[in-house]
């Protein structure tokens, strides 16, 4: 059985590098990762440091539109609920907002609504591939009846996607929760949009939302190379390794 030399054993190892250096780079050609502006709700030019909106524009960033079938949309700051209209609510069981920088977070009555209650416009995609939407959700009720809230999530023309249903008991609050979905992008740009759902209009619950973010999921060419270059430096090491200790125990 031929034996690797150290001379081999670096060749080796500095071919593998190059070609995660490589992949890497190809990786790091493709346009700037897409943010989101304002995903954190922290700034708030609806009127004040709370309360409720109408149509609007938090920061020229998420553009806010109710419709009739949706109508309560606001900033809230320290579950400060009664600036948005509702003067019931208990946030027990609500817990600490988990999103980077806590309060303030967006919160809309989940009606049962048909158009996105805020939306922003997101940049620097690439057609055809895919991306990761992050966010919190979380929600409250008023003290009038057992009802249900949800995010309905759209991106560009891609399929609507829906978070976790949360069930709440009157007067109660849904803890947060994180939600992960995932997108195709059809262009270079597309809108981002939430629609507040599943509950009823007899005592509509806010559904909570914060801490939106978006990241490009890597290509899969691209992750391959680097996991097989990563499997390969770790099999010259073994094979170095061996070959110290035969010769050691000579």
């Amino acid at each position: 059985m031929a034996i690797i030399g150290t001379r081999g054993i670096r060749l080796g190892m500095a071919a593998i590098a190059g070609t995660i250096l490589a992949s890497a780079a190809s990786f790091a050609s493709q346009p700037p990762n897409p943010t989101i502006s304002n995903g954190d709700f922290t700034t708030n030019t609806l009127g004040g440091v709370t309360g409720l909106a109408t149509t609007g524009n938090l920061s020229s960033s998420w553009t806010v539109a109710t419709t009739s079938t949706n109508p309560n949309a606001c900033v809230v700051y320290g579950n400060a609920f009664s600036n948005c209209g509702y003067t019931t609510v208990s946030t027990a069981g609500l817990g600490v907002d988990p999103a980077p920088g806590g309060a303030p977070y967006f919160a809309a009555g989940s009606w049962t609504g048909t158009s996105a209650i805020i939306s922003q416009t997101i940049s620097n995609l690439i057609a055809s591939e895919k991306y990761i939407i992050r966010f919190y959700q979380a929600a409250v009720a008023d003290a009038v009846v057992n009802d249900a809230a949800r995010w309905t999530v759209a991106f560009g023309g891609a399929p609507t996607q829906n978070s976790t249903t949360m069930t709440i008991t009157s007067g109660l609050a849904v803890a947060w929760a994180s939600q992960t979905m995932i997108f195709t992008a059809s262009a270079t740009s597309a809108t981002l949009s939430f629609l507040a759902g599943g509950g009823s209009n007899s005592g509509p619950p806010l559904a909570l939302l914060d801490g939106v973010t978006i990241t490009r999921v890597p290509e899969p060419a691209s992750l391959a190379l680097l996991g097989l270059g990563a499997a390969g430096i770790m099999a010259l090491r073994r094979r170095r390794r061996r070959q110290v200790d035969a010769t050691a125990a000579a």
